[in-house]
């Protein structure tokens, strides 16, 4: 194998770490997982990772994973600190103002944005 292939390799084994923890996280965060548990499930997972690979694309996919599971829980931590306080002077039930958020169930309930789950939205629309 030459040096070309090896890189080439690690870099694929790095993209599929981070493509790995952000799916993890983008579903938990949108099944109303707290910012707190998804940080420690990761810091377990890349820990146990980083102590187990063997190989140098193991390596590269846990570093990668590593780096970002802890980018993106940083990110989930600004965005509550951002939407907290909007969300406590909305009357409750009222949609994110994210149309992405808000298409999946997000919106303003005692102070505080959560997500209904689909069936219940659903029940409710009759």
């Amino acid at each position: 194998m030459t040096a070309q292939t090896a890189a080439a390799q690690a870099q694929d084994a790095a993209g599929s770490g981070h493509d790995t923890a952000s799916f993890i996280i983008t579903t938990q965060a949108e099944r109303g997982m707290p910012a707190d548990a998804i940080q420690r499930h990761h810091e377990d997972q890349a820990a146990w990772l980083l102590s187990e690979a063997t190989t140098p694309d193991g390596r590269a996919f846990a570093r990668a994973y590593a780096e970002a599971a802890a980018a993106l829980v940083a990110d989930l931590r600004e965005l509550d600190r951002q939407v907290a306080p909007a969300a406590a002077t909305l009357p409750d039930d009222t949609p994110h103002a994210d149309p992405f958020l808000a298409g999946r169930g997000w919106q303003a309930q005692g102070g505080l944005h959560v997500r209904r789950p689909a069936a219940e939205r659903e029940m409710e629309a009759g």
